[in-house]
């Protein structure tokens, strides 16, 4: 969808993505003329190999803390985040109540298949790349998100501090290091 999305657009795109997106974004990145990636609290996708089996051989990839907030997937394959206290901590740590009430409220079922279906490509597409790791991170560990940004990527992260969600906690601050990285 993303690509299908994107064709056609000017080649000066620059695609963000944002957790779970981290393993969508570098397929687009090989299909589209993209500028840059830019990789944001985010996994990041092996080539040949599934976010399963990357947990099975990195296990510290995410905070464990996450999986006591998800459901058992439905009939669909899907899971929710089903406590709200879970999803606080994970998500939105420097949000406050009200913020983070609304943003779960707004959380839909998510489908297995990212995590399952292993990353079509051969390598990492040769595209510009940025990783921006937030240190209170609850969901992606942060030690993994630094070291993988440097070895996968070859970036050097930028670190700032803040949770999982800072499009919410710093939207301004969040905005103003986008537009600094799709300058680059």
């Amino acid at each position: 969808m993303v690509v299908s999305t994107l064709e056609g657009e000017q080649d000066d795109l620059v695609l963000m993505g944002h957790s779970l997106a981290g393993l969508t974004i570098p397929i687009a990145g090989a299909r589209l003329s993209l500028r840059r990636l830019v990789f944001l609290c985010a996994l990041i996708a092996a080539p040949g190999r599934s976010f399963v089996d990357q947990r099975e051989t990195d296990p510290e990839m995410l905070q464990p803390a996450y999986l006591a907030g998800m459901s058992e997937p439905d009939e669909q394959g899907r899971r929710r985040w089903v406590d709200f206290d879970v999803a606080r901590h994970v998500l939105y740590g420097d949000c406050d109540e009200p913020l983070a009430r609304s943003a779960f409220d707004r959380l839909r079922p998510q489908a297995q298949s990212p995590y399952v279906e292993p990353c079509p490509l051969e390598s990492l597409p040769d595209v510009e790349r940025s990783y921006i790791a937030f240190l209170e991170d609850g969901l992606v560990d942060r030690d993994w998100s630094l070291r993988v940004a440097h070895e996968r990527l070859g970036v050097e992260p930028v670190t700032l501090p803040g949770s999982h969600s800072p499009f919410l906690s710093c939207p301004t601050e969040l905005a103003r290091l986008l537009a600094e990285e799709a300058r680059v």
